[in-house]
């Protein structure tokens, strides 16, 4: 509320001295639409400031450019939406790759579970994702290389997947996904076509260098409506870590066991592809 009454003091008093307090009260419900917390907000400085003035729409004050103090009104409400957006990403994007940070995704990742529990389709492909060598591209190129590889591996997932996908950074060089509604065939053409866009792609350094960063991959398909989340990443990583021990640059798929859930047990592989 402080920092709201500090930008915008001065249009909302003279405004409401020319205008009136309802007519004021219409432009900040126009400003603010795009954002119903902040519009609440808005209003409620609006009545404090009338309150406080004691002006009602009757009073009429010193002559002012209504057009000016508009201006200013919309500069200030501008630059507090900004704030606000930027505060809000903060929360739940990976600054750095700009796709959901770890808490935003297991966030979502369960809402989804909530979701299929209550569908009739809740079978989904859920993959691990890890840039390989990563800590050798940092020690060999810089840590600025290395966050570019970051980027632009998390960037070119992006433009692979759909939008109705979850996919997170997860850990340093580590991303999640989860695609609903997706059987083995179509998730492993999907990852396969991840790989080979990571495979492709490659920056420079500051000499010229070529960098390449590569990605192991490992899948499952589950239940989301019978088998426990975490459980289902479990296995996903069990499959990672495979493809890294099989050379990397390459998706492994877990085969599960009836119950879905892995055990010491169980033949958890059932092949690697590339």
């Amino acid at each position: 509320m402080a920092i709201v009454m500090i930008f915008g003091y001065i249009p909302y008093r003279s405004l409401m001295q020319t205008k009136g307090k309802r007519y004021v009260h219409h432009c900040f419900y126009h400003f603010g639409g795009c954002c119903t917390p902040l519009r609440s907000i808005l209003a409620a400085s609006v009545h404090r400031v009338a309150d406080r003035e004691q002006v009602n729409d009757s009073n009429i004050g010193a002559p002012v450019s209504e057009r000016e103090e508009i201006a200013e009104m919309a500069r200030s409400l501008e630059a507090l939406l900004k704030k606000t957006k930027r505060l809000q990403e903060l929360t739940v994007i990976d600054e750095l790759t700009r796709v959901n940070n770890r808490r935003n995704f297991f966030e979502l990742a369960e809402k989804e579970a909530k979701r299929a529990q209550r569908s009739q389709t809740s079978t989904a492909t859920v993959m691990m994702l890890d840039i390989d060598h990563f800590k050798s591209i940092n020690d060999t190129y810089g840590t600025d290389i290395g966050d570019s590889v970051l980027f632009e591996t998390a960037q070119s997932c992006l433009r692979t997947i759909r939008a109705m996908d979850l996919f997170g950074r997860i850990g340093d060089e580590e991303f999640a996904l989860v695609m609903p509604n997706t059987e083995l065939e179509a998730g492993l053409a999907v990852a396969e076509r991840i790989r080979k866009a990571s495979e492709a792609q490659s920056l420079k350094d500051s000499n010229g260098n070529t960098v390449r960063a590569t990605l192991s991959i490992g899948l499952t398909v589950a239940d989301l409506a019978k088998v426990p989340f975490n459980t289902i990443l479990k296995n996903a990583d069990a499959a990672l870590y495979l493809a890294k021990e099989l050379g990397r640059n390459r998706v492994v798929v877990w085969d599960k066991p009836e119950s879905g859930i892995m055990n010491d047990d169980a033949t958890l592989m059932r092949g690697a592809y590339k």
